[in-house]
């Protein structure tokens, strides 16, 4: 076909800017199919598109609008007013909303009561003088507050915090004392069990099924302090002596430890403060914790050589000295937010600042990577350390130890992450999300469960495999380096190992071998009171709370020396960012077995050797929640969500987590019991010595319980989980005031029947006679239970035993029916079409035009035809210039092609001096010589160009060929061109030019 290459300005040759054509030239480019030193060709073209036939939602065809959209004109979708709630709206006016946001006031939505009126239930704006406060005061000004007492101030139930004081037997100020207690873990010289430390009620009790011998399973000691005559004198007294422990209760909604330092951040309140303590450095794991400076001694037996206690120093090297003090003892702090305040605080690995509110920075912490002692839990220690109030001694007490950690692996792992941060040390945040009283960490994916938003995400680093044990931390993906440091810990990233976790390659949510594991900070997506708890052995989570995802419990390899401590719920569905699927043999993770030793129920021989599943839980009407080890009775103010057996590691093996898994445990998924021998977990048994027997006894199961504190009864509704002061529009109250769905096309309701609609989501069929002669009727039948007679002008609605209602909410209106502007079907007795004529043959268009062609709401693309001063066929020009662009012998200035108006404007400041920056010129073809009529014809003539709009819903430009793909249409063809290739000019070899 012919090429047309239109001129509408003068021959010129200023040889400023420059086009040629393009021709092919082979070696990549394979020839054939292309042939060399022939011209390249293209082709404009725009989709083709048919007719919508609902409504335009931005560049969607949808059958219907959005909630928050009501249909506008050419049947687009537009936004209702910000005023409208989530039922959306008629039109953009606040008036015209289904619901309000916040409030109504004279049928109007605004965003609060204007003076002199107050909210009624319905949220109406009224007098008042007209409305009887809670107290049932006329025009009284007390409501009911968060916990529905009236004229409260939302703290007799609304925040719960639990945290263990380590060292004392009373808590500290307004604290309630929930139990005081033994504190027991593993034992030092044991590899295995548990390395946590647990605060065990003094008055034990096990309700289910024990047997009192050794099982060979996993061990519980007690702990004494190992503070000798060389540490500070206020702990000199209570050495080789028990440690005691209370559980208490803030009335705040969140704690925070703070390692490093005795003081707290601004506005928070301290609980207490003092040393961190662990194990001896050469024994085994156990945990970090902050004991009180003014330490008590416990009762029971002395000197016992179980799990001992010494004080934690600090080492220089990855840990910045100053501000730390080489062998000083680390200091800590237990503090709550200011009072009438809630919310949850995680730790932001890798990372010095937080999405939310900063309550410190710090640098990552834990026990050198080749030492089996101290402390296995990773610590934040703040950038500014305080001791006061503590007594120091700066020498080297060889205890537990404390040294910074760094990044470690290689480039093929991860290469992007290590290039930026590979040896440096970890920084790291303590965060405060306020009115989320919960969060999760989340491993096996980046992406957080339905009903939750995301705080950050990750990588899950550990300890490397043959090492020493470390624990699973979440290091944000986007991790910032510390400084270089020397002997430290070595967290490493964490790699599956499939077995006991189920793998495959062919889907793509599934775990791959030796692939990097991913992680996710989460917490709710809308502010609420909530605790969260993992309930192990279960694929659900107990009446009362809802289940935020059912996974896999997983851990270390039962006879590796490293990787991570702790148990981790296992997302099923996993998903990726970088990875490389080689065995790097970093931290290794493996799906954990029940080895049940001792317990005979068939409840547990059932599950013996199979997997253990897990579900993260979250309760919103429970104000604080914590595991109880030791009982399967919660302490007063507190109901047991599950209870079950205490469960770690086999003490010959390597430590692990103390978990609580359900009396009535489960088998992972479908895959029977697999006996893979990879992560093993063991029931737990008492040790006495340190631990006083009785009330404990020697070799006894340990059972627990996990105790929640439970709000007041809702004095309101009940939605879901939660207490709400009404229900919602889409939703009536049953007589046990709980929120039940109105039926679908209800828009709010009075009970759950299809007669019970207080309004109409779409079209409403009305009744408008008492009663109907049947004779020359036509009866429509609305569903199954609803029929419509309709006679004339006339309709009756009746249910299927004749009964008459008033109406039904429909979503369209039925046959011989049409609908108003009140959005009522009302018989359409004359048969009119939309424009009002009877027996018409004019219908809506997909636009919603009368008698339209469809075509008047399509979507709109915009091309440039370069060439061409006009737009072709049927596009509409929106302005036509001169092609514009670089000098050819320029080596800067920009690569693309302009279309310059020929209508330039001047509104803006501007000189007419050379400023000799950015310089843009009128563009020449340079066509002889090619053989094409076509090109030699415009050689030397100035380019032109035209805006052009299309009714396609996109547009592309095909190199190669005059020919449009199928489903588009051709708009113009013609020839490539572009700069020459090189010229005289030193600078053109250089330059890039657009095509």
């Amino acid at each position: 076909s012919h090429v047309s290459v239109r001129i509408v300005f003068v021959t010129s040759n200023d040889d400023q800017g420059r086009l040629y054509p393009v021709e092919y030239a082979c070696g990549n480019l394979p020839c054939p199919p292309y042939v060399a030193n022939r011209e390249v060709i293209c082709a404009q073209c725009s989709k083709i598109v048919g007719s919508c036939d609902g409504y335009w939602n931005g560049v969607e065809c949808v059958s219907e609008c959005p909630p928050e959209k009501y249909a506008g004109s050419e049947r687009r979708c537009q936004y209702c007013d910000d005023q409208c709630g989530s039922n959306g709206c008629t039109g953009p006016a606040p008036s015209e909303c289904i619901a309000c946001f916040n409030v109504s006031y004279q049928n109007e939505c605004v965003a609060e009561c204007p003076n002199g009126t107050i909210p009624n239930p319905n949220n109406t704006c009224v007098n008042k003088t007209a409305l009887l406060d809670c107290a049932g005061v006329a025009g009284g000004s007390k409501d009911y507050d968060s916990c529905g007492v009236c004229g409260g101030d939302g703290t007799s139930c609304n925040h719960r915090a639990v945290y263990v004081r380590w060292g004392r037997k009373s808590c500290p100020g307004d604290a309630r004392k929930l139990y005081e207690g033994y504190t027991g873990s593993s034992s030092a010289g044991n590899s295995g069990s548990g390395f946590r430390r647990l605060c065990l009620p003094r008055d034990p009790l096990n309700s289910f099924q024990h047997r009192d011998s050794d099982q060979t399973s996993a061990d519980m000691f007690g702990s004494e302090y190992e503070t000798g005559s060389a540490g500070p004198s206020s702990s000199q007294t209570v050495s080789n002596r028990p440690v005691p422990c209370v559980a208490c209760e803030a009335a705040r909604g969140a704690v925070l430890h703070i390692w490093g330092s005795t003081a707290c951040p601004s506005r928070w309140q301290r609980e207490y403060f003092g040393y961190v303590m662990a194990n001896y450095y050469t024994s085994y794991k156990g945990e970090y914790v902050c004991v009180d400076a003014n330490m008590e001694q416990g009762d029971g037996a002395t000197n016992q050589n179980q799990d001992r206690w010494y004080m934690t120093e600090t080492y220089c090297g990855s840990l910045n000295c100053p501000p730390y003090v080489n062998y000083r003892e680390a200091a800590c702090a237990v503090c709550i937010p200011p009072a009438n305040e809630s919310g949850s605080v995680y730790i932001r690995w890798g990372k010095k600042t937080c999405p939310s509110s900063l309550l410190y920075a710090g640098q990552a912490a834990s026990e050198q990577y080749n030492t089996h002692g101290s402390g296995g839990n990773a610590l934040c220690m703040t950038d500014f350390p305080s001791w006061t109030g503590l007594q120091t001694n700066d020498g080297n007490q060889a205890g537990s130890r404390l040294y910074g950690a760094r990044y470690t692996g290689n480039s093929v792992s991860l290469p992007n992450f290590f290039k930026r941060v590979s040896g440096k040390s970890v920084p790291c945040a303590a965060c405060y999300v306020q009115q989320k009283e919960a969060y999760i960490m989340a491993p096996g994916s980046d992406e957080c469960p339905n009903g939750w938003s995301l705080e950050y995400k990750g990588y899950l680093f550990a300890g490397y495999y043959s090492h020493k044990r470390s624990d699973w931390v979440c290091i944000d993906q986007d991790a910032e380096a510390g400084n270089p440091g020397s002997t430290s810990a070595y967290w490493y990233p964490t790699e599956v190992r499939c077995g006991s976790i189920p793998c495959s390659t062919s889907q793509q949510d599934s775990y791959v071998s030796e692939r990097e594991v991913t992680c996710a900070v989460c917490t709710p997506a809308t502010q609420r009171r909530s605790s969260v708890y993992v309930r192990w052995g279960r694929t659900t989570c107990p009446v009362g709370a809802s289940t935020v995802y059912t996974g896999l419990a997983a851990g270390a390899y039962h006879s590796h020396a490293g990787s991570g401590l702790s148990s981790l719920c296992l997302r099923t569905n996993a998903t990726y960012n970088e990875r490389s699927d080689l065995n790097q043999y970093g931290a290794l993770l493996y799906g954990m077995e029940y080895q049940i030793t001792g317990l005979t129920s068939r409840d547990y021989t059932n599950v013996n050797n199979a997997e253990i599943p897990c579900s993260v839980c979250e309760n919103v009407l429970a104000a604080s929640t914590f595991t109880l080890f030791g009982k399967d009775v919660c302490p007063s103010g507190y109901v047991s969500d599950y209870t079950g057996y205490g469960f770690a590691s086999y003490h010959g093996q390597y430590k692990t987590d103390f978990i609580c898994i359900d009396n009535k445990p489960e088998k992972f998924g479908k895959r029977g019991t697999l006996n893979d021998d990879q992560a093993l977990m063991y029931p737990m048994e008492y040790r006495c010595g340190t631990l006083t027997c009785p009330p404990f006894t020697n070799y006894r199961e340990v059972v627990c319980a996990q105790c929640s504190y439970h709000l007041p009864s809702c004095p309101f509704f009940v939605d879901g989980q939660a207490c709400v002061v009404k229900c919602a529009v889409n939703q009536y109250a049953d007589s046990a005031k709980r929120c039940q769905k109105c039926y679908e096309e209800c828009n709010g309701c009075t009970g759950p029947s299809i007669t019970e609609c207080m309004d109409c989501t779409n079209y409403h069929v009305k009744s408008t006679v008492a009663s109907l002669d049947p004779k020359g009727s036509s009866t429509i039948k609305l569903n199954g239970e609803v029929t419509a007679v309709i006679k004339g002008n006339d309709i009756l609605v009746k249910t299927i035993d004749g009964s008459r209602i008033d109406g039904l909410c429909v979503s369209a209106c039925p046959n011989k029916t049409i609908g108003n502007a009140k959005k009522e079907c009302v018989p359409n007795s004359l048969n009119l079409d939309c424009a009002g004529v009877p027996n018409g043959k004019a219908t809506v268009d997909s636009c919603g035009v009368c008698d339209g062609d469809g075509t008047s709401c399509l979507r709109r693309s915009v091309f440039t035809r370069w060439g061409q001063s006009t737009c072709p066929g049927d596009t509409k020009q929106i302005y036509n210039g001169f092609l514009a662009m670089a000098h050819y012998s320029h080596r800067g200035s920009g690569s693309n092609p302009l279309c310059l108006t020929t209508s330039p404007g001047s509104s803006y400041e501007a000189t007419s001096a050379s400023q000799d920056g950015d310089l843009v010129y009128g563009t020449t073809y340079l066509t002889s010589g090619y053989g094409v009529s076509d090109l030699s014809s415009v050689n030397n003539y100035k380019a032109s160009c035209s805006v052009c709009e299309t009714n396609a819903t996109a547009t592309v430009t095909v190199y190669g060929t005059p020919e449009c793909p199928t489903g588009w249409k051709l708009e113009y063809r013609g020839y490539l061109m572009s700069n020459y290739y090189h010229s005289s000019s030193t600078y053109d070899r250089d330059r890039k030019s657009g095509s």
